[in-house]
């Protein structure tokens, strides 16, 4: 007995459709008219926008381009979060597959609240980033109005790290999934390390890169490149005038560490753990005048735990503090 595609796509398990480059619906399981409750009949035709707020998501991802996995984000149909996957049909659009998590309880209800409030704030934020960048251009300023836009600037900058950091701790609530692959953690830290130079040499601090050539480690190279460039930023940050931070990369007994150390104000003992969760900043004196979310060191040890390894400080308050982890070669 013959069975064709339209048969077996109709009894696949996870809901799916296949969409046209025109947006049009043009196939819809029964899986997902089960969960959607929009029919195989009331679906195929209609633009996928048109299709509840679910699918209107889902369309405005294949807007974005979901080649950037950053921009796939989970639907929520009924109490139940799926993540979608798209796959290219040549010449034809796009499948799309739902893959059902668990169902939403209150701690995911707030995730895919802030993974939704800060990709939509974030679009904005990059708009007016762009426009301010080009101020200059439109002929010479004063100095107070260099001032205002100069502040304008750092505000966005600031708010768009914020965003950043919220999307990534949404990211991590819904179940990481790390895209493994070879990485040179040598050249990952001196890429990251060479953009801080400058900052460094204006806050008069002795920036040293002790960087060994290392064999490739397995690890997701965006995500251990967010984890460095964490790092060395706090290291700076934290750094008085005239401080010095060391970013070290090298192997030993088959193990590659990274390391950034300074010279800066350094870390209670009692704060050691605590440093590591979320919205979590030493408050003194000090640190107060220091803007930071709280969320940096959170997302890297969770990505470093992600790997198989932990993310280590040794601190001496007053005597600087040395962040570190290492992973197997």
């Amino acid at each position: 007995m013959r069975t064709s595609y339209k048969q077996i796509f109709d009894h696949l398990a996870l809901p799916c459709c296949v969409i046209g480059d025109d947006g049009q619906v043009i196939a819809w399981n029964r899986a997902l008219g089960e969960v959607s409750a929009v029919s195989t009949r009331q679906a195929v035709g209609q633009p996928l926008a048109s299709l509840g707020e679910f699918a209107s998501l889902l369309y405005e991802q294949l807007q974005y381009g979901v080649d950037d996995k950053s921009v796939i984000r989970p639907v929520t149909i009924g109490e139940y979060s799926y993540l979608p996957a798209f796959s290219p049909i040549p010449e034809l659009g796009w499948s799309i597959v739902l893959e059902a998590r668990q169902p939403l309880t209150l701690k995911g209800k707030r995730s895919d609240l802030i993974s939704t409030v800060s990709h939509d704030l974030k679009s904005p934020l990059s708009a007016m980033h762009g426009y301010l960048s080009l101020v200059e251009n439109l002929g010479t300023l004063t100095d107070k109005q260099k001032q205002f836009v100069d502040r304008l600037y750092l505000s966005i900058e600031e708010m768009l790290d914020m965003i950043e950091n919220l999307l990534n701790m949404a990211w991590i609530d819904a179940g990481m999934k790390l895209e493994i692959v070879d990485v040179d953690l040598s050249h990952i830290a001196r890429h990251v390390a060479d953009k801080y130079v400058e900052l460094a040499r204006n806050q008069h601090i002795d920036f040293k890169m002790e960087i060994q050539q290392v064999p490739p480690v397995h690890g997701d190279e965006r995500r251990l490149k967010q984890v460095v460039d964490n790092l060395i930023s706090n290291a700076i940050k934290y750094s008085p005038d005239g401080g010095t931070v060391t970013v070290t990369v090298n192997e030993a007994a088959g193990q590659v560490t990274f390391s950034v150390s300074d010279t800066g104000i350094g870390i209670e003992q009692e704060h050691h753990d605590k440093i590591f969760k979320r919205f979590f900043r030493v408050n003194t004196p000090q640190t107060q005048r220091i803007k930071g979310s709280g969320l940096g060191l959170a997302i890297s040890y969770d990505i470093i735990r992600q790997h198989g390894s932990k993310l280590h400080l040794e601190s001496t308050p007053g005597n600087g503090s040395r962040f570190y982890f290492s992973l197997p070669v």
